[in-house]
Parts: C-alpha cells; structure tokens; sequence
C-alpha cells in the first residue's frame, strides 16, 4: 500500500524549544486509503500528518500543501492553492478520505502528482523545492483495474512515474511499513542517496512516536539544498504608471523613529521605478483621523524630489480612517492632479498597521476606487487583519495582499526586490504588465522573506450559517448598529462562497424580515455589505419562535440554497426573552413555541448558538435554544461586542462545529463511560435506501465512532451487532464482542446488502441477543439498544409491537433517524424522547456522535 506525503522542513529555534521548517517548498501528500490498511492504522497516519504539520511554517511564502488520497479510486483532498494557512491545512487534514479499495494504483496516483498536482494552475511555484514522501506497506495492486493491467507493468508504470517526478525535480522519499514491503519498488521510486531517501517503519506503532516525526524532520530538511543568486541592484527603467502611496499616521505607530521604518520602506521601493514626468508619477497621502494629500503626481515626476518629500512627512496620530485614505486617492488619480486615467496603469499601495476604524465605509470607499480602474494593493503590519485587507484589495487576493510581522521587517526585502523585479518584467510587452508584476514580486518577497506572517485564521469550514438577529425597540439604535459591526467583523472571518461557508440572515421584533438567503450573495464582499443594511424595525414585541420557525421552515430549505451535505449552524441574538406582545399566545405559550421551534430545529440537524446581551435575558430560554451549554454566549452589555475576543469566541465556536478528530477523550466522557458494566447492542441499517457502499461505510464508521468511547471487554461493556433490510441477521453477539480491535474490525467489515426496511426483526433479533445465551446479562447490567436507520420501518405497527416487548425486558432503547425516518415514528420506539436523535444526512452522523454517546453513557449510569 502506498500512503503517500510531500514533506519539507527549514529550520529556526521557538520559544519552547521545538525546531520548524521554513524552508519554501511545495509538499504533496498522496496518501494510500486502500482496504488493505486497517482503518485504526490510516487514523494513525492522519493523526501522524496532522501533528507533523502542526509545526511547518505553511503559508503561501512557505510550505504549501498538497493530499491526493488513493485506492483503487483518485481522490483528490486539495491543491497547493487550496489553503493560506496552516489552520486551514490541519483542518482538510483531519477529513482526509479513507476510500478503502480493494486496489492500490499507486501509479494512477503519482501521475495525477505529476500531472495536476505540481501544475502552475494548482499552485505549484517553480522557484521552490519540491519532495514526495511515498509511503507504503506493501506495494503497488492494479486490482483489475485499467483494462485488466498485468502486476509487472502496473509496477513498471509506478517506476516510470517516479522518474517522471525525479527527472521534474521532485525528490521522492519512500517510507516502508511492516514485513510486507516490496523493497526493490521502495529503492526503485526513492531518490539518491538510497540511504537517505529510503526510510523503513516496523509498524504503525511507530507513527505515535515523536522519534519518527524528527526523523523525517531531519531528513526533509537536509532535502533538496539550494542556493540563491545574491540579488543585484538594478532599477526597473522604462516603467509607466501612477502610483499613489497610502500612508498610516495613525497613534498605533508609536513614534516617529516607527513612521521613519515605514517612511523608508516607501522609498526604497519608489528607487526601484524610473520616476518621471513620460515614466512613473509618483503620490503620496497619509491618514489617520483625516486623510491628507501630501504629495500630487504632478509634482511627483523627480525621483530625488519624490524621496525627499516622502522623508520630510511627520507621524500624526489618530484613528485609522482608512476610507479617507481611498478617498482622497480617488481625487489624486484624476487628471487635474496630474494623473493619467485610461492612458497608464493606476496603483494603490495602502501600507498600514492595524484595523479600519470603519471597516465597512473603508470596504465602500475601495470598491470606488476599483471601479475607476485602479489596482490596489494592501501591505499590512502587525496587527493589521488579513481578511480586512483581502477585501479592500483587488482580487486575486493571493496577489495583492501582504502582511509582514513588524516595521522592521519592511526594510528587509527591497535589496532581493530589485533584481526579481527586474528580471521578471523580460518578456512582458506593457507598461501596465510591468507595473502588474512588480507589485506582485513586491508582494512574493515581502511574504518569502518573512516566517512571522500576520496569520489572521480564516474559518475554511463548509457550512450554511443562519443568523437570527433581534431588532425590537428594546435594542437603543446605537447598540444595533454595534451589532451590525459585530455580525460584520465576525463573517469577515469566514471564507464565504457557495462552495465553502454560505451566510443567511434574518431581522425580528414584531414582524419577522428576511434579510437574504444562503443563495442571495455569492462573494464575501456582498454578504458583508448587505449585513451593514440591515434596519432596525423597532417593534415592541420579540417573536422569537416566528423567527425560528422562519428559519427553519424556509431559510434551511433547498430553494433557498440550503445543503444537504454541509454544517448547518444558527446564531440567535437577543437582549431580551420571548414576548409575543398581540400575537394571540400567553406568554408561557409562546417561549415554550420557542424552545418548540429550537428544538425542531436542532432535531434537524442544525446546530444553535444563543447569544445574550444584559440583564433582561433568561438563563431558561438561553440554554433552551441553544444545542449545548458551551453554545451560550453571555455578554453584559453592547459595548463587549467591539472586543476582538468575542468574536473570535464567536468565530471558533462556529468553526468548531462537527469538528471530531481529537487525540483524547474529554474529560466528562472518561467519567461517564469507562469502566461502565453494559450490554449494548447496535442494530444497522442496510437497505436499499442508504444508497452505495460508501454512504453505508460511513454508517458503519459512526457505529464505530461510538464504541470507542466505551470501555470495551468481558466484565465492562459488551457489544453486539445487528444488520436488518428484508431480514435481520445476528453480525456480532455480546459474547464475542469483548475486545474493541475485534469489534471495531468485524463491523467495519460488514457488507452493504440492499432490501426493505423491516426495523421488527432487528429488534426481534435484539431481544434474542440480550439473552444469557448469546453473551447477554439481563438484571446484573444496563443493557442499550441503538438502532441506526434512513427511513420508515416497511411494518411500523410489528416494529411498534418488538420494541415495546423489548422495552420490557428493561432495555433502554435508542433510535437515530437519517433522511427519510419520521422523529414520529422513533419517538414510539424509543424509551425516552431524549434517547431520539435526526440528521439530515448520513455525513451529518458524525455531529451527534459526541451527544449519542454522553447520552448513553448517561443512561447506563443512572438507575
């Protein structure tokens, strides 16, 4: 089997101690997701990846990553270009996909690496290092595959696909697990030295220890050593554009030895330009509370003039207007400044060191100046805010943004600039092109010299996230458009698009508006604006379960463009509880409406966040709405919504949703559910309406995601399987079910059969199982049923009837419903209506694991 990796390591001392490669690379990973790797051993390597990246320098500057998982299928994880950040990198890290094919085409693999991964269109940079690490505990398997293609030649091809990568400059490390290696397909893909690049593992024991991760470390590291060309000073001549430099005064610049640091950065790089009256006009504004013209392009056409008026202007202090700035730049391009619109390039290059005072008049006030044609670029210092910056840019992002980690740092990079500048604008036939490419390589070496980026984290989840805002006229307008800015300041952490995070909203008091739906904006900057134009409708009454009910019936829908396979989160503010005021409902009626609608819509798979603001707020409804008490958010009074740390307690929360890849069990589960005497028995789905073999796999995962959490063995917790669609069929009993490798393995084996639904046999089926005959432990133990399934039972009356008789033998049961099942029907079979839980997919199992095991663990626990 072939788990594949591209890794490359720099290194430089952090505080703690530990060493982190920093070295510019470009690391893909085509990882092996075969039947043949236990699915304990592949978490093992996912868990081995994750914590080796943890420590990589990962920025576009930087390392980039690559994963292509592999079976007898290609699946490509994400490209080079995919991720900015290494939160962004570990998080798609944990969701690689184990595909679990009975083939391993490690050749198909590799040549997707050669073609598309380490292509120009994915990312892939051609000034960096480029290493593969194949990883593999056997070796390559055609499995029938590709028109019947004989071992020899499948072989053959992975060879002539790691030559391919080698000749192209790749250098490829081979990494062998266990006895069943190929040691020649190992030595024949690997680089030279054989005795460097060829790395052997005993088993995957050995990916849980710290000696294998610095292993690699050292080895990746001394990979691929190359050296630089010593830049030369040259100036970019014959250059036409008009260039307006933004310049930030403001009080966070500290003093004005700082305001010199970037005073002198603008300078060194107007000395790249060939400045001029026919050439390079050059501008200048500053900012801080006001914006001010320091600097006209009429006047800016002597390179020595240009410098000594630049060095001339003093630190200000002040807020940081930044939509001044723009302003005044608007007015500065024009002609009767001495621009040249429509006649030469027209460049902004905003430097500052913090955040909009108004962000969303700043965002407005860029958009004007893009849609007179000019370019912006942002150089953002310290404590400056990426997305901030993405959205005043112009796109792409990835070539207009920059963010460096002090003013010190500016000064750094003019010397290697001038050179690339210079040699990159050979071939380029346009004055706009080559103004175009020195601000990119302006922007390449500002991030490549640098390893302390300004990493602002982007939240990279795909999820549909509704916000419920409240509106009344309790709410002081003032504090309202605080929390507009809130709402602002917290999506611009979200990497919003129809393919990643989609955001609707909704305003309510009296009446209930809809703001926009999920499918209304397709960018950020759209959904951004159209949150800073919700009005406040001030009515004198709080309909909170209208809102929600809203929100359930019609902004979660399809039409509106709801997913089915995503994260469906809901935030729901408010300064007060429900208050139907003349809506016809007491006020007892209409909060428990509330919690009614809360919970129907939790029921469907959404995942509620309740924030409260100041005294008036009831802990009862707050913790009532919300999906878990770690959903709440209290705060005392508006003026907390202007703190970064909440929203970013508000970002994270979100972003965490459904997140299940831990290294540890929480504290509360090691109370609850080890060393728990239990009989438990899981009944599985496995009609036809599941779908495919894959869908079934992940019913079978989540079944396996719950054992785990339970102490597993013949005087613990027992365990039995149960598969059920036309009959049911005993897989597992609890006499055989008491070692976890063993039961985890046996289901994860089960195969998906197709049939009816006929949910009374399985749990006819159970009730045999329970028994002292099969393993069972009536009246000594808890005994817990858990049945899985996708739709209505075919015969809902006899199944109503075998689990009532199972219910009487003091079997706890617990239904989980997906897709097609009625929350009805599982509440009759059900012991309790907490033991009822409803996705809206099989994918979506995996954000209830967590809540069906607590509750479980609940249920053996108490009497």
């Amino acid at each position: 089997m072939v788990f594949t990796h591209y890794i490359l390591l720099g290194v430089f001392s952090l505080s703690f101690g530990q060493d982190i490669c920093i070295k510019e690379a470009d690391i893909a990973f085509v990882v092996d997701s075969s039947s043949s790797i236990w699915e304990p051993n592949f978490d093992k390597e996912v868990r081995f990846l994750y914590n080796t990246l943890s420590k990589f320098d990962i920025s576009p500057s930087k390392t980039r990553i690559a994963v292509v998982s592999f079976s007898n299928v290609i699946h490509p994880e994400f490209q080079f270009n995919s991720f900015n950040t290494r939160l962004e990198v570990l998080n798609a890290t944990k969701h690689i996909t184990y595909t679990k094919g009975r083939a391993t085409r490690t050749y198909k693999a590799l040549q997707y690496m050669n073609e598309e991964i380490f292509a120009p269109s994915n990312g892939a940079r051609e000034d960096v290092v480029k290493i593969a690490i194949v990883m593999t505990d056997g070796e390559t398997n055609p499995g029938g595959y590709d028109d019947g293609l004989p071992l020899d030649a499948a072989k053959k091809w992975t060879q002539d696909e790691a030559q391919i990568a080698k000749d192209n400059g790749v250098f490829v490390f081979a990494v062998g697990v266990g006895s069943q290696v190929n040691e020649k397909e190992l030595n024949d893909m690997a680089s030279n030295p054989k005795s460097h690049y060829v790395i052997r593992v005993t088993d995957y024991e050995e990916f849980t220890t710290n000696r294998l991760r610095e292993l690699l470390t050292n080895k990746t590291c001394a990979a691929g050593k190359v050296t630089t060309p010593k830049p030369q000073e040259e100036e970019c001549v014959k250059s036409v554009a008009d260039v307006i430099f933004g310049i930030d005064q403001s009080t966070s610049i500290f003093s004005q030895k700082n305001f010199s640091l970037e005073l002198d950065f603008i300078v060194k790089v107007v000395k790249q330009f060939d400045v001029g009256l026919e050439e390079t006009r050059v501008g200048a504004v500053v900012f801080s509370d006001e914006a001010k013209t320091v600097l006209d392009l009429k006047d800016g056409v002597s390179k020595s003039d240009v410098v000594q008026r630049i060095q001339n202007i003093t630190w200000g202090r002040g807020n940081t207007f930044m939509d001044k700035a723009f302003l005044q730049m608007i007015e500065g391009f024009s002609a009767e400044k001495g621009g040249r619109p429509g006649q030469v390039p027209q460049i902004a290059v905003l430097v500052t060191d913090g955040v909009a005072t108004d962000p969303y008049q700043a965002v407005v006030e860029a958009g004007k100046l893009k849609s007179e044609g000019v370019e912006i670029f942002t150089i953002g210092i310290k404590n400056a805010k990426l997305e901030e910056l993405n959205n005043l840019s112009s796109d792409p992002d990835s070539q207009h943004v920059f963010s460096v980690e002090s003013l010190e740092a500016l000064s750094t990079i003019v010397g290697r600039l001038s050179s690339r500048v210079c040699s990159s604008r050979k071939g380029w036939s346009t004055p706009l092109l080559d103004q175009l490419v020195i601000m990119r390589v302006l922007y390449l070496w500002i991030l490549s010299f640098f390893a302390g980026v300004l990493c602002d984290i982007q939240c990279n989840k795909r999820a549909d996230i509704a916000f419920v805002i409240d509106s009344s006229s309790s709410i002081w307008p003032p504090n309202f458009v605080t929390q507009k800015h809130f709402v602002y300041d917290v999506l611009d952490l979200f990497d919003i698009s129809p393919t990643k995070t989609q955001v609707a909203a909704l305003s309510y008091s009296t009446p209930i508006k809809p703001e926009f739906q999920f499918n209304t904006y397709q960018t950020k900057d759209d959904v951004l604006v159209a949150t800073q134009s919700i009005e406040q409708t001030k009515g004198d009454s709080t309909r909170t379960y209208r809102a929600i009910r809203y929100m359930n019936n019609v902004m979660f829908s399809s039409e509106n463009g709801a997913r089915s396979n995503v994260f469906k989160i809901a935030i729901v503010m408010t300064d007060g509880e429900t208050n139907p005021g003349s809506d016809g409902y007491s006020l007892e009626e209409a909060k428990k409406m509330t919690l009614q609608e809360a919970q129907r819509a939790k029921d469907s798979g959404i995942y509620l966040i309740a924030i409260g603001v100041g005294d008036k707020v009831t802990d009862k409804e707050l913790f009532g709405i919300a999906s878990e008490p770690s959903a709440v958010i209290k705060v005392k009074t508006y003026e907390e919504f202007n703190t970064n740390k909440l929203k970013q307690m508000l970002a994270d929360k979100a972003c965490e949703v459904g997140e299940t890849i831990t290294t540890t069990k929480k504290p509360t589960q090691e109370i609850q559910c080890t060393q728990r005497e239990a009989d438990m028995i899981f009944a599985i789905d496995q009609s036809t309406s599941i779908g495919s073999d894959k869908q079934f796999g992940v019913e079978l995962d989540f079944v396996n995601d719950l054992i785990k959490e339970f102490d597993i063995g013949a005087d613990a917790t027992r365990v039995g399987a149960v598969v059920f669609s036309n009959d049911s069929q005993r897989v597992l009993d609890l006499r055989d079910g008491v070692d976890l490798e063993y039961v985890t393995d046996k289901i994860h084996n089960i195969e998906w059969r197709t049939g009816n639904t006929y949910m009374n046999k399985a749990f006819r089926d159970m009730k045999e199982g329970f028994s002292p005959a099969k393993g069972g432990r009536p009246g000594l133990v808890p005994q817990v049923a858990v049945i899985v399934t996708d739709g209505d039972s075919t015969n809902p009356y006899e199944t109503e009837k075998e689990a009532n008789e199972l219910k009487a033998t003091n079997v706890k049961i617990f239904t989980i419903g997906v897709q097609g099942a009625k929350r009805e029907y599982l509440e009759k079979y059900a012991t309790d209506p907490n033991h009822v839980f409803y996705v809206d997919n099989l994918n979506a199992l995996k954000t209830i694991a967590e809540d069906v095991s607590r509750r479980v663990c609940e249920s053996i626990s108490s009497p």
